[in-house]
């Protein structure tokens, strides 16, 4: 089967965000909502977890990018996308207590590195 077959590729985000901007800049827009992956920043996702520092430069060459086209950057921490290792650990969000304290510490290391540069409201 062909990738072009199975959507493994689909938008391509990851490679084109800066062609993505240019493109919403060339419609108009002045704002753009976009989903951070807390797999993606911390791929354990606990809060003693290392960051995945190549992860969260992406997002804030994403953010950059929006700014850099007068585009608004709104960016949604939390989009359904736990990580495995902390789903397995607590069967999800039933550890209310635990895995508030790992997100907590996921949102920090967000609002520390982007925080100046995107909107939250």
């Amino acid at each position: 089967m062909r990738n072009d077959e199975v959507g493994d590729d689909a938008m391509n985000s990851y490679h084109q965000f800066r062609e993505d901007i240019a493109l919403l800049k060339s419609y108009g827009s002045n704002a753009y909502r976009f989903s951070i992956s807390w797999p993606r920043v911390i791929p354990l996702g606990g809060r003693d977890d290392p960051i995945n520092e190549k992860g969260l430069q992406f997002y804030s060459d994403l953010v950059d990018e929006c700014i850099s086209h007068g585009i608004t950057p709104f960016p949604t921490l939390y989009h359904w996308d736990l990580p495995l290792a902390l789903e397995q650990k607590y069967e999800g969000w039933s550890d209310t207590e635990q895995i508030v304290a790992d997100f907590v510490r996921y949102a920090d290391v967000l609002f520390a590195r982007l925080g100046d540069r995107a909107s939250t409201g």
